[in-house]
């Protein structure tokens, strides 16, 4: 709204909604049902180039007097939203305009998440000097957490964590820190809400939930999940590995995609050293899929010497941490090499380090 002059975007957004609605859609709908960032900009721009005729013929026929000195001042939202559009509109499967990300390379969550660095790393933008371009990616990018947040609603039969990226697993360390949750109505909060408040256990338990929802709505917090909420206000979480992030401090571990073997190994063995740290548990966020690091193994084995790899004397290093490429329980050995090409790859990977004091 800050980019569109004061405009409320909200009519718009109930718009989108509301042609959404009529297909059997949603934007919090999951595969066909559901509508991505990309999709929500393009139908934008059509409604635009109907309701902006439409406001503008308004505006030329309202006298000065017709006109509140406050909406005098703030454009129809139409009509702020087609400024932002090249003059030809285009049609949803059209290319992007000349500088916009497409859905394409990473997946939903890595877009959303690589945009929201972007927002955050560049700063407020006029919007003016570059064409709209970077108040497209805002609204993009707002529409990308607007979808998320409707896919992460209670009303929902099954969750996507699809938008989440690091700044959620942060965010969440610090309202269990804060005890923010005990003013958040949703369901699935019941047993933590509970477990630090006992008048909450007077509560009616909510109805007209599925078996999931009533599982997660139960009042009784898992021993495992008990004994974390005991440490909560002794809860941290950052950044321990990424890359280097414009406007944004560097974490511990900094890699890079130019990084030479023995920075690497340096990087391993801050990692192995972190990790072996009483009440610091690591997060390897990598290839839309977050999961423990549970634990790190290195050795030596003896290669053929033409084999092409090793220390130049016959013999290879394994290094490797045990994570989950899928689920969350331990059944993944990966080479640390392939940690580090995917951490470089790309800001939104990273690794994080929650630790209690």
């Amino acid at each position: 709204e800050r980019l569109l002059g004061g405009a409320r975007l909200a009519p718009a957004i109930d718009a989108l909604r509301a042609q959404l609605a009529s297909e059997g859609r949603g934007l919090g709908g999951r595969k066909e049902a559901g509508c991505k960032p990309k999709e929500a900009v393009s139908r934008l721009r059509a409604l635009c180039l109907i309701h902006a005729r439409a406001a503008a013929g308004a505006d030329a026929a309202a006298t000065a007097e017709d006109v509140p000195a406050a909406d005098a001042v703030r454009k129809s939202v139409w009509l702020a939203l087609s400024e932002l559009f090249p003059t030809s509109a285009q049609s949803d499967g059209a290319p992007a305009a000349e500088g916009e990300d497409t859905d394409e390379g990473q997946g939903d969550e890595d877009a959303a998440e690589d945009e929201f660095k972007t927002a955050i790393a560049e700063g407020p933008s006029s919007g003016a000097a570059d064409g709209g371009l970077a108040a497209r990616r805002e609204l993009r990018l707002m529409l990308g957490k607007l979808i998320g947040t409707e896919q992460l609603s209670p009303t929902q039969a099954r969750l996507s964590t699809a938008m989440i990226g690091n700044w959620g697993i942060t965010g969440a360390v610090c309202a269990l820190r804060e005890s923010r949750f005990n003013s958040w109505e949703d369901p699935r909060l019941l047993a933590l809400q509970t477990a630090t408040n006992p008048a909450a256990k007077s509560l009616p338990t909510p109805t007209g939930l599925d078996a999931d929802q009533e599982r997660l709505a139960a009042k009784d917090l898992p021993a495992p999940l008990a004994r974390v909420i005991e440490a909560a206000s002794r809860l941290s979480a950052k950044t321990l590995a990424s890359v280097r992030v414009r406007g944004i401090p560097a974490p511990p571990i900094v890699v890079s995609k130019r990084d030479s073997e023995d920075t690497i190994e340096a990087a391993w063995l801050a990692l192995r050293s972190t990790f072996s740290r009483s009440g610091s548990a690591l997060i390897l966020h990598h290839k839309n899929h977050y999961a423990l690091i549970f634990a790190t193994r290195e050795w030596h084995h003896y290669a053929p010497a033409d084999g092409g790899c090793g220390d130049g004397q016959g013999r290879e290093r394994v290094r490797q941490i045990l994570t989950a490429r899928k689920g969350q329980r331990p059944t993944a050995w990966i080479e640390w090499s392939e940690v580090h090409r995917t951490l470089s790859g790309w800001a939104g990977y990273a690794i994080l380090e929650i630790v209690v004091t």
